[in-house]
């Protein structure tokens, strides 16, 4: 994308700021090839409609940006909130972030930039936050490119505190699955020998499905719900909590993945032995790339390792489809590292505002935030993600 002249920052406003962006949102998320689907409009959509909350101890209130060229060409979207703890008052705690402060649904925020201004668009929007006033307390910078350092950006590192940040795994991936399992250690392809064997050993013939039509949307989601939830439960590995748990988050995945069928990103990939769904995973296409999202599997059928091999017949249709990258998505576990992909890692900043106040504003949500709350009071002061 050619950008001309300096950027220049607005505040999008009126009933529906998201809906007023989203065709020229749409079309920057296609011409800027990102393949998170956190940056597109579908996923803030949804977000805000199901998530953000709007009572008296905590209320989110959308404060969406666009920054544009001198030529009035969208170069980037910044969709942020302003959290403010209690809604009202004195002495609440005024925190702007971007949508997605949730319970680990949206894993990774930030701008969603054309190639080449992310610099300038971080410039453009931190001057333009900084102009508005003693509106913040803090701001919190996500999935700041690693290439980028606070003053970068304009910012005084003495007033910035990096939080730890969040990588993700990507593989990429050759023309041959052969190929793509000869450059894996000789461990786990020692465990992918062993998964597929222990079901032909004892008899289990099965079956490899992928969902993505939007009538198939409902039921596929019902079954990872089902099986997330069970995984959930196992006590004995690593733990993970559920995180469709509540009505808000099912009806946000709900809403979320049917826009996304609608466009042919929606996939829902299955292992079915005895005509059972015995591991599943989400995820999403964009253009030649994947990103794998949340997936869960029968404890029962834990001793076969069933979700590696969901996942390796998965990586093995990726390949036979001309997917050149996959996305293991964030985090640090070695269900993910072992696969020896490329780390992006993408900084999170907390850019406290001067003052006595927002010092004092801070300190009190991560003192709370820190203490052995009940998750009902944890709820009222989510973690940044």
């Amino acid at each position: 994308m050619d950008v001309s002249g300096p950027l220049r920052v607005e505040r999008v406003e009126g009933a529906d700021p998201i809906g007023a962006l989203a065709a020229e949102w749409r079309a920057l998320f296609e011409s800027s090839a990102s393949r998170l689907p956190f940056h597109a409009v579908e996923w803030a959509q949804a977000w805000w409609r199901h998530l953000h909350r709007g009572g008296r101890a905590v209320r989110d209130t959308l404060q969406l940006r666009a920054v544009r060229d001198a030529g009035g060409t969208l170069v980037a979207v910044a969709p942020l909130m302003l959290t403010e703890r209690p809604a009202r008052g004195p002495l609440r705690a005024r925190n702007l972030q971007f949508i997605g402060a949730d319970g680990n649904l949206t894993e990774v925020r930030g701008l969603l930039c054309a190639p080449g201004v992310e610099k300038d668009a971080h410039i453009a929007l931190r001057a333009e936050l900084e102009s508005a006033g003693n509106a913040w307390d803090w701001v919190q910078w996500s999935a700041v490119p690693p290439e980028l350092y606070p003053a970068d950006i304009g910012l005084d590192p003495s007033k910035v505190r990096a939080l730890d940040p969040r990588d993700e795994h990507v593989l990429e991936l050759p023309d041959s699955w052969e190929t793509f399992k000869s450059n894996l250690k000789r461990n786990v392809r020692e465990s992918l020998r062993k998964c597929y064997n222990s079901l032909k050993r004892d008899n289990h013939a099965f079956t490899f499905e992928v969902k993505k039509d939007p009538e198939e949307v409902p039921g596929a989601l019902a079954k990872l719900y089902e099986l997330h939830a069970a995984r959930a439960g196992v006590t004995d590995t690593v733990r993970h909590r559920d995180v469709f748990d509540g009505e808000a988050e099912r009806g946000f995945m709900n809403e979320m993945c049917r826009a996304f069928a609608s466009q042919g990103r929606f996939r829902a990939f299955s292992l079915v032995i005895g005509g059972a769904v015995v591991a599943t995973r989400v995820g999403f296409q964009f253009g030649k790339a994947w990103y794998l999202y949340y997936s869960g599997y029968d404890p029962k059928w834990s001793d076969y390792s069933v979700m590696t091999t969901c996942l390796a017949e998965a990586l093995k249709l990726a390949i036979s489809e001309g997917i050149t990258t996959v996305s293991l998505s964030t985090g640090t576990d070695q269900s993910k590292s072992r696969w020896g992909g490329k780390v992006i890692p993408r900084q999170e900043w907390i850019q406290l505002r001067g003052t006595r106040r927002a010092q004092l504003a801070y300190r009190t949500v991560e003192t709370l935030r820190a203490a052995s709350w009940p998750r009902a009071a944890l709820e009222l002061i989510r973690p940044p993600r």
